[in-house]
């Protein structure tokens, strides 16, 4: 493995635990608002952004490459105010972690990269797509009825069928 993209994917594990961090936390402030499906929906995707930080560890592991995990902080500056605010915040850190994904492919077109490394970085390219989707739909329906009546019908499930239905 390319030195460089070793240390790119490196960060890539510390860049998803970081959003795994960002999840809990409006996981975490959406409970203490009473929002209990909007607490589980954003605790769902800490889960899953701990997983997104394993399948890049394991792709440095198939290389015989001990991820490294440090200096896990977020630093985002999470201004949360109301309902749609966790939201934006969410969108937000998608669109970041997107443009990471992106260059990360752009910089691999610099260099020879195994099979296995370009079907892990084709996985997160659609990842992406279906993450900023999610997001981007939560804001339609509130900004479309009201806090309340999104709260009260939110489902991660549910949402990823409707995401599925538009491909």
């Amino acid at each position: 493995m390319n030195t460089q993209f070793k240390q790119i994917i490196q960060e890539q594990v510390r860049k998803e635990l970081d959003a795994c961090t960002i999840y809990a936390q409006l996981a975490y402030y959406a409970k203490s608002q009473g929002w209990d499906n909007l607490a589980d929906f954003m605790g769902e995707h800490s889960t899953e952004e701990l997983k997104h930080a394993r399948k890049f560890a394991f792709l440095l592991g198939e290389h015989s490459i001990e991820a490294k995990v440090k200096n896990i902080t977020t630093t985002w500056n999470l201004e949360l105010t109301d309902y749609t605010s966790v939201v934006v915040a969410a969108l937000d850190h998608e669109k970041y972690i997107t443009g990471e994904i992106n260059s990360i492919v752009k910089l691999t077109e610099t260099f020879e990269v195994d099979e296995t490394s370009t079907e892990l970085l084709k996985y997160f390219v659609n990842e992406q797509k279906e993450e900023e989707w999610l997001f981007e739909e939560l804001l339609r329906r509130i900004e479309s009825s009201s806090e309340e009546t999104v709260e009260a019908a939110l489902s991660h499930d549910a949402l990823e069928a409707d995401y599925k239905n538009t491909l």
